[in-house]
C-alpha cells in the first residue's frame, strides 16, 4: 500500500462513519424537505454562491460587463470564472477580457482563466494536439494577464469522471502538461479542475462503468498529486444535474474527493448546480432524456431556490469555497429561457442571499 493509498483510505473510513449516520437520519426524511444535515460535519464556508462559470459572449456580454459584474457583487460573488472560445481566449489586446480584469482588479476580486475551450475533446482524444493547444493558449494569456493583480489560477476544462487503464495514463499525462506549464510560465497560479461523480449505479441511464467512492478517491488522489491541481470544484449533482442523484450519493462522493484532496495536496470548493432535472428517479429521468434526444430538444431544466438553498448548505459542509455552474439561467442582465426566467431567478436568489446577511 503506497503512501497516497493509505491516506485516503484513513480519511475515508472516518469519512464513512459520517455517511452511514447521515443515511440513518435522513433515510426518513421527505424528499421534498431534502435530509438531515445535522448529521453532518459543521459548514466550512458560506452557503453562498462567490463564483459562477461564465461562458463570454462578445457580441451579448460585451456591451454589459459593468452590469454583469455588479448584478454578481450584488449578491457577493468575488470570484469570475471565465471561459470562452480559444479565439477568444487568447485574442491579442481582448478589449473585452481586458475590461472583465479591469472590473476584477478594481474590486480586489479572484479572476479564475480556462486554458483551452476544445468542444468534442472526449470522442477522439488526441492528446498531442491538446498539448500543443494548451501551451499555445497558456502562454498567450499568461503574456497579457499574469501580472493582473486579479489573476487567480488556471482552469482545467478536461472535465471527466474518471478512467482505466490507457485513458487514465493518457488524462493524466494531459493534465501533468497543463499543470507543468502552469507552474513555469505562472508559478503563482492555482490550477484547478471541475470533475464530476457517476450517480447511475445500475446502469438504468447507460452502459458506463462504475466506480465506488474509495476507487474514485484514490483514483482522484494519485491525479491530483501527479498534475500538480490546487483546487477542485466539485460538481455537486454527478453526470446527470439532476435532482433525482440521492443526497447520501452526493455525501458519499463529497466525502470521497475531500479525502483525495487531503491526500493529494488540493482544496476542495463545490461546484453547486443551480439549475437541474426535476426527475424523481433515474427511469424518468433516462426516459426524459430519451425524448430530449429523439426530439432534438432540451432538457426540462428547473431552478428551485428551494433545492438550492439544500444543495448549498450541503455542499458547504465539505468545501471551503462555493461557485456555481447554471449562471446563464440566472443572469438577471442577459436573462435566458430554459428554466423559467432569469430576472425571477436572480432575484429568488438574491432573497436568499439577503437572508444570510
Amino acid at each position: 500500500m503506497n503512501r497516497i493509498q493509505s491516506t485516503v483510505i484513513r480519511a475515508g473510513l472516518a469519512l464513512a462513519c459520517t455517511t452511514a449516520a447521515y443515511a440513518q437520519t435522513s433515510a426518513s426524511q421527505p424528499a421534498a424537505a431534502g435530509n438531515d444535515l445535522a448529521a453532518l460535519p459543521p459548514p466550512q464556508c458560506e452557503p453562498l454562491v462567490r463564483g459562477v462559470l461564465w461562458w463570454v459572449d462578445p457580441a451579448v456580454d460585451g456591451p454589459r460587463v459593468r452590469q454583469i459584474v455588479q448584478a454578481m457583487a450584488d449578491v457577493g460573488m468575488n470570484v469570475l470564472w471565465i471561459i470562452g472560445s480559444n479565439e477568444f481566449l487568447t485574442q491579442a489586446d481582448n478589449p473585452l477580457l481586458n475590461r472583465i480584469f479591469d472590473e476584477a482588479d478594481r474590486r480586489e476580486w479572484r479572476v479564475i482563466l480556462a486554458t483551452s475551450t476544445n468542444g468534442r475533446w472526449y470522442f477522439d482524444w488526441d492528446i498531442p494536439a491538446l498539448k500543443k493547444i494548451e501551451e499555445r493558449n497558456i502562454r498567450a494569456m499568461a503574456r497579457m494577464y499574469a501580472q493582473r493583480p486579479s489573476f487567480f489560477a488556471w482552469y482545467i476544462n478536461y472535465e471527466i469522471y474518471m478512467e482505466w487503464g490507457e485513458k487514465s495514463e493518457r488524462i493524466r499525462e494531459l493534465y501533468h502538461c497543463i499543470g507543468r506549464l502552469a507552474r513555469e510560465i505562472t508559478p503563482k497560479a492555482k490550477l484547478t479542475i471541475s470533475p464530476f461523480f457517476l450517480a447511475d449505479k445500475d446502469q438504468i441511464r447507460d452502459k458506463f462503468r462504475y466506480a465506488d467512492p474509495e476507487e474514485y478517491a484514490l483514483w482522484w488522489a494519485e491525479t491530483l498529486l501527479h498534475a500538480g491541481i490546487g483546487i477542485v470544484m466539485l460538481q455537486d449533482s454527478s453526470e446527470l444535474h439532476c435532482r433525482c442523484v440521492p443526497a447520501e450519493t452526493r455525501v458519499a462522493f463529497f466525502e470521497a474527493m475531500q479525502a483525495a484532496c487531503k491526500a493529494g495536496g488540493a482544496e476542495l470548493w463545490g461546484n453547486v448546480e443551480t439549475v437541474e432535472v426535476a426527475a424523481g428517479d433515474m427511469t424518468e429521468y433516462a426516459a426524459w432524456l430519451k425524448r430530449s434526444r429523439k426530439s432534438k430538444t432540451a432538457l426540462p431544466w428547473t431552478f428551485d431556490m428551494t433545492r438550492n438553498s439544500f444543495k448549498l448548505d450541503l455542499a458547504s459542509r465539505f468545501s471551503t469555497n462555493i461557485v456555481s455552474w447554471g449562471w446563464e439561467y440566472w443572469n438577471p442582465v442577459v436573462p435566458r429561457s430554459g428554466a423559467g426566467d432569469g430576472k425571477d431567478n436572480y432575484a429568488a436568489y438574491k432573497e436568499y442571499f439577503d437572508s444570510r446577511k
